[in-house]
């Protein structure tokens, strides 16, 4: 269905649970870019298991990404923010629920996180599937598929801070098919997970996937996770081995992955230690 925002309206994917009388809501955060188009079969498998255990669940695109209204260019971090608020808005009226929690993955843990700072309204249980504790980061990371490709077709060496000042001179910037301005770009850049006030995060479940048993996730993502811990936060931290579906060829499902999420929501802590 379409809901409506500011900005246009954005098309999401309402799957209803089982039990007419549930009250409990979920909206799932895609990440960025082309991480979104290959975990859509990851979030898929989530939100069924989650209607099927009791949950109305919300996955949207947001404008400019998807079948939204909009084109990417015309896209901002700003209004991403308010397309989130309207989808837990959507599920509050539309079907009664009174409490609600956000799954941000990816880049979407950076997206939860600036809303979780600026809005009043609060979720029960936060989610976070490999997050990108720092978009400054990311951001310099995803700019370099442009100079890769450069590189292949010989063009003249730009480098990561000269599409930086593209971007601050406002003009778009074309990555891997998705062209960037610098109304996504600022808010992401300035976006970290490290700036969040812990007192505003609330219950918390950060998964982050391993290629094989014994390997540490990296040491940012513990040392946060730490950090929060030691602020009081209720967290649990878990590891899943799998693949990086998200920037994968091939569509990857990791059924763990769902099955230790699933299991946060109803509260079973038998699936792995904080």
């Amino acid at each position: 269905m379409f809901i409506d925002s500011p900005q246009g309206r954005i098309f999401v994917i309402h799957r209803a649970p089982h039990s007419f009388k549930a009250h409990s809501g979920v909206v799932l955060i895609p990440p960025f870019a082309e991480e979104m188009n290959q975990s859509r079969r990851m979030l898929t498998l989530l939100a069924e298991a989650l209607a099927a255990s009791g949950y109305h669940v919300i996955l949207p695109d947001f404008y400019g990404t998807g079948e939204s209204e909009g084109e990417f260019a015309e896209a901002s971090w700003s209004g991403w923010l308010e397309q989130l608020e309207c989808c837990i808005t959507s599920m509050q009226n539309d079907y009664g629920v009174n409490r609600y929690v956000l799954l941000g993955m990816r880049t979407g843990a950076l997206l939860v996180a600036d809303y979780l700072q600026k809005s009043r309204s609060k979720p029960e249980k936060l989610v976070l599937w490999q997050p990108v504790v720092d978009g400054a980061l990311y951001l310099k990371q995803f700019l370099r598929l442009r100079l890769a490709a450069d590189m292949l077709a010989d063009s003249q060496g730009e480098n990561s801070h000269a599409l930086m000042q593209l971007l601050a001179a406002g003009e778009v910037v074309e990555v891997a098919g998705y062209a960037l301005t610098s109304a996504v770009t600022d808010g992401l850049s300035s976006s970290s997970l490290k700036n969040i006030d812990p007192k505003s995060l609330p219950a918390t479940y950060w998964i982050d996937l391993v290629a094989s048993e014994g390997q540490l996730p990296p040491l940012p993502h513990r040392n946060l996770a730490e950090i929060w811990h030691e602020a009081n936060v209720t967290i649990q931290y878990q590891t899943t081995i799998g693949a990086p579906f998200w920037n994968s060829v091939d569509i990857v499902e990791n059924h763990d992955l769902v099955a230790k999420t699933v299991a946060f929501f109803k509260g079973d802590e038998s699936h792995g230690a904080p």
